[in-house]
């Protein structure tokens, strides 16, 4: 069985809280710095990393006490492990949490 041979997974979560960029007409109070989730492995499971990914990311920001997540960015990529047999994947997610007025 391949990647493609599975259903389709379409997910519903939204994150109102999390932008590529600033939103316009609004105002950032505070930049409370880089935050950084990171998904340990995907092998074999391709479904939902990027909402359990964002939110891991929200809650690093809200422990700081932003409100929302600017600059959003994603990364991944595969290295193998064991030699030749095994690679495995990952995703890693940054953004700056900041505070937000009148989100």
């Amino acid at each position: 069985m391949g990647l493609f041979d599975s259903k389709l997974d379409v997910t519903t979560i939204t994150h109102f809280q999390i932008f590529t960029s600033v939103p316009p007409q609004i105002k950032i109070l505070k930049n409370f710095g880089l935050v950084k989730a990171t998904t340990s492995e995907i092998t074999a499971k391709y479904r939902n990393e990027d909402d359990e990914l964002l939110s891991a990311l929200f809650t690093e920001a809200t422990k700081l006490g932003a409100n929302a997540i600017i600059n959003l960015q994603y990364i991944s990529g595969s290295y193998q492990r064991n030699g030749h047999a095994f690679v495995t994947s990952y995703l890693i997610a940054t953004g700056d949490a900041v505070l937000l007025e009148d989100i």
